[in-house]
């Protein structure tokens, strides 16, 4: 499955004993783009692989061709990602004022804390 649609935009789905698969997916980032065909567009493809090490393909067809959508929203601003870090703040470093003034903490250095 190639979906632009979602947030993983291609996925392999097995097949039950009974021939069928369940696919779901959260929806991705949205298209943004204008001024032409499809804007604001995005597709989904399914290409079905049987036979012998799946030598048979079979493109699925949405009424005549891909299957097209929206994704509603807006895009994030920055690096798109988030993350963890400690929870408690162990060292601020800065740099003093005047010139040639530096602070620095280097690997081999240590720190002691005390807490009540």
């Amino acid at each position: 499955i190639r979906n632009a649609l979602s947030l993983a935009d291609s996925a392999e789905i097995p097949i039950d004993a009974k021939g069928t698969a369940m696919y779901s997916f959260s929806g991705g980032l949205p298209n943004l783009a204008q001024g032409g065909m499809g804007d604001y567009l995005l597709s989904m493809s399914i290409i079905a692989q049987t036979g012998q090490n799946g030598s048979i393909l079979t493109q699925w067809k949405y009424k005549g061709g891909s299957f097209l959508g929206y994704v509603l929203g807006g895009k994030p601003y920055g690096d798109n990602f988030v993350t963890t870090g400690p929870t408690e703040t162990i060292m601020i470093l800065r740099d003093p004022p005047g010139t040639g003034s530096s602070a620095s903490f280097e690997k081999g250095m240590s720190v002691s804390t005390t807490k009540s």
